[in-house]
């Protein structure tokens, strides 16, 4: 099911926790309603935290008619920090006694699984992606450190929009990169905001979904790394993005590239070059089981002494 945000009928006119999901009470409240529709020619209208058209309180309404959907609305409003959680986007719930009582409740009660899954995938993709594009670590940690619940789709909902910006960011690096390979843009902030200590350990918090992003956005670095070296012979520069970038939890191929890329600023002089093209062939004779050393002195000389292993 597609995620959508939780409206609470508890919002609604008359009703409260007190008087129930009563079938009269909620006719009455559908009729006040429509008339605020019609009376004030309103789009739309206030429901607690959501604005709602005139055909989602009739869908909201519909929905309203099954007795298994009150239910559910009836036990989620005893729990208020999950329903602040889905109303709010508090993450209070995610603390740690607080998320163990709801996972108690919710795990043993599939019919509540289900209800609650669409509203909670929702909120926590919302609430995931203003953490990240505030950097803000801790919060994403908190939103993390307790193991999701949902169903494999509802998963890979909440991470959606927080996915689609980190795909973002490494399109930005990329551009950087290619823009410094050319000499378009000479080295500036932008260089510094793509390997801020803050921002890697941000990346590090991240959980499974990202892994292969997070690697890409390493070899994003590679890239921005040779270029300062390059075209700007800004080796110092070069050789701090390089060791930014192995900070990043990455797989070992990843990191034997950046390793390799780190070993040769260390031995090469400013005035000396080298690019991805060397690099690659590099690792595609690693893979052939060949062992392979390159020395950069002066200029690009190499010199490749091959040893069947």
């Amino acid at each position: 099911m597609t995620p959508y945000p939780y409206i609470n009928p508890y919002h609604l006119p008359g009703i409260s926790p007190e008087t129930g999901l009563d079938s009269t009470l909620l006719r009455k409240a559908q009729k006040e309603l429509m008339a605020e529709f019609e009376l004030n020619e309103a789009a739309a209208i206030q429901l607690g935290t959501q604005q709602l058209g005139k055909s989602e309180v009739l869908a909201f309404f519909e929905r309203l008619e099954s007795e298994e959907v009150k239910t559910q609305h009836e036990k989620l409003v005893k729990m208020p920090a999950l329903l602040a959680f889905l109303e709010e986007a508090d993450p209070t719930i995610f603390q740690e006694k607080k998320y163990a009582e709801m996972l108690s409740q919710v795990e043993k009660d599939e019919g509540f699984r289900a209800f609650l899954a669409p509203f909670y995938a929702f909120r926590f993709n919302e609430l995931f992606l203003k953490f990240f594009k505030e950097r803000n670590e801790e919060g994403i940690r908190l939103l993390v450190s307790q193991p999701l619940w949902l169903p494999l789709q509802q998963q890979q909902a909440c991470y959606e929009d927080g996915y689609k910006q980190l795909q973002l960011e490494l399109e930005g690096v990329k551009r950087l990169a290619l823009s410094m390979q050319h000499g378009n843009q000479a080295p500036g902030p932008e260089v510094q905001e793509a390997s801020d200590e803050n921002w890697i350990h941000l990346l590090n918090v991240l959980p499974g979904p990202f892994e292969g992003l997070v690697n890409a956005y390493a070899k994003a670095l590679e890239s921005l790394a040779l270029a300062l070296f390059n075209t700007y012979q800004r080796a110092k520069l070069a050789k701090y993005v390089l060791r930014q970038g192995l900070k990043l939890n990455i797989n070992t191929e990843t990191a034997g590239r950046l390793q390799y890329v780190l070993d040769q600023l260390l031995k090469v002089s400013a005035d000396d070059s080298f690019g991805i093209e060397d690099i690659q062939a590099v690792f595609d004779e690693k893979k052939k089981g060949i062992k392979m050393w390159q020395i950069a002195l002066g200029g690009l000389v190499v010199y490749l002494l091959f040893r069947l292993i």
